[in-house]
């Protein structure tokens, strides 16, 4: 499993929808970083890093409240979802621990698979879901 610990900087990766997102990985990732209190946000959009990635795929974007604790979340992260992924596959895990720029193109991607309530609960979503009630109507215009 590919595990950089530094994201690339703004404008180095290029970061959208997928076009056929992986549901059933982002629900059991979703679920299995809820567990995790420190991760505030995760997301699971299409990036391409040029001159770092061989080809596009999704990457798992996990945002944390404090980089104190990210590194050793993290590991454990990393194991739980190595668990998930068949073997010989690979995820990149990008950890994101300060807001600013590429944050922001994280969340403009609209990929969220999980947020954080004001009461500190784990809320999974499934971003694509309104996607393809959008695509539904517009093929039936």
């Amino acid at each position: 499993m590919s595990f950089p610990m530094r994201t690339p900087a703004e404008g180095e990766a290029l970061i959208g929808q997928p076009t056929k997102p992986d549901r059933p990985l982002a629900r059991s990732l979703a679920r299995l970083l809820a567990a995790f209190p420190d991760v505030q946000e995760a997301h699971f959009p299409q990036c391409f890093a040029p001159g770092k990635m061989t080809r596009p795929a999704q990457v798992l974007m996990v945002v944390f409240s404090r980089p104190q604790g990210a590194l050793g979340a993290m590991s454990r992260i990393r194991e739980d979802v190595a668990r998930l992924i068949p073997r010989g596959e690979f995820l990149d895990m990008w950890p994101i621990t300060t807001p600013g720029g590429f944050l922001e193109s994280v969340r403009g991607a609209r990929c969220r698979i999980l947020r954080r309530a004001r009461s500190g609960k784990a809320v999974t979503e499934d971003p694509w879901s309104l996607w393809d009630r959008t695509v539904c109507r517009m093929r039936r215009l």
